[in-house]
């Protein structure tokens, strides 16, 4: 194999490599999207009812100490 088609055969091997790789960043930020959207809408949720909030810090609160009760 000459060098020159050794050359012209890597280049359309990493041009393949480089869509799959922008397929991949863009499947990574759509997830990243999502998970943030999702995040976003349930402390909006919890914002709207302060009861669930001080409920759940006061699950946090008691879990922390049995914890640190067991240790």
């Amino acid at each position: 194999m000459s060098p020159e088609e050794l050359q012209k055969t890597l280049t359309k091997a990493l041009e393949g490599i480089s869509k799959v790789e922008r397929l991949f960043n863009i499947w990574h930020a759509a997830q990243t999207f999502y998970v943030l959207s999702t995040w976003g809408l349930a402390l909006f949720g919890l914002y709207k009812s302060r009861s669930v909030v001080t409920l759940a810090a006061k699950g946090v609160h008691k879990t922390g100490k049995m914890v640190l009760k067991a240790l």
